[in-house]
């Protein structure tokens, strides 16, 4: 993360990284999504136990790597992950989150030019979200905010200082779940299609922890860590250097 992406997340609270998945990437994700699509099967949750690695593939995805220590702590837990699953006319999601009021479980500060934050997401394009398709929204500066949404804009019946994010098919979409963001109603002719890898520190837990025996058996060890449940061990022995 480079002083540039650093000081527009900062300023922002979302940052976007061109090219990450690469088109053999795309093309694999979309067709096992097409597979259990043509069968008829869920797709919103689930998606790390399909038989495809590809998925699993992005729980230490080497390019976001680098983005998630910058921000969090270079101990990271994946604490959930889903994909969104769009087709034109699915409705608008009111905007949420914000620096105010106070969430610990999805926070954001900086000290000492070191950025603290809880649950963080990382949302991977796999088709285009071109400018009128919908989709991504938010207030950029608000996970700072020092004072509540008005009702107006989190219903986005006024958009004011609301913008839509765009993204090419293989684009990563970084933001903290601080910031006050929402869901455009979709209008693009083809599908909406992100996979939303949701992170926070190894201590912080934000949905019940639910991980299979069979998921974390399909797992390397170093993603099997990205996967356990939360413990705040890991600072302490970088600290201490295991001794307490």
């Amino acid at each position: 993360m480079n002083a540039k992406e650093r000081y527009l997340f900062d300023v922002q609270g979302y940052l976007v990284i061109k090219n990450v998945l690469k088109p053999a990437q795309i093309a694999a994700l979309n067709a096992a999504i097409d597979r259990r699509q043509a069968a008829g099967a869920r797709i919103w949750s689930g998606f790390l136990e399909w038989d495809e690695p590809d998925f699993r593939d992005l729980i230490l995805d080497p390019v976001v790597h680098p983005y998630l220590t910058a921000i969090i702590g270079k101990h990271y837990r994946l604490d959930h992950e889903y994909a969104i699953i769009h087709r034109q006319g699915a409705r608008q999601l009111d905007l949420h989150g914000g620096g105010t009021p106070y969430d610990p479980g999805q926070y954001y500060h900086v000290r000492n030019d070191t950025i603290f934050s809880g649950l963080v997401v990382v949302s991977y394009a796999l088709t285009d979200i071109g400018l009128d398709d919908g989709g991504f929204c938010c207030i950029p500066g608000s996970h700072k905010a020092n004072f509540p949404v008005p009702e107006e804009f989190e219903t986005l019946k006024d958009m004011g200082p609301v913008v839509h994010v765009p993204q090419k098919a293989g684009d990563v979409l970084i933001f903290t779940e601080a910031l006050t963001h929402g869901t455009l109603p979709w209008q693009g002719a083809h599908e909406r299609r992100s996979l939303l890898y949701k992170y926070s520190p190894t201590a912080i837990s934000w949905r019940e922890y639910d991980r299979s025996e069979d998921l974390l058996g399909r797992l390397s060890p170093e993603q099997q860590k990205v996967l356990a449940t939360p413990r705040s061990s890991d600072r302490y022995e970088d600290e201490y250097d295991g001794e307490v």
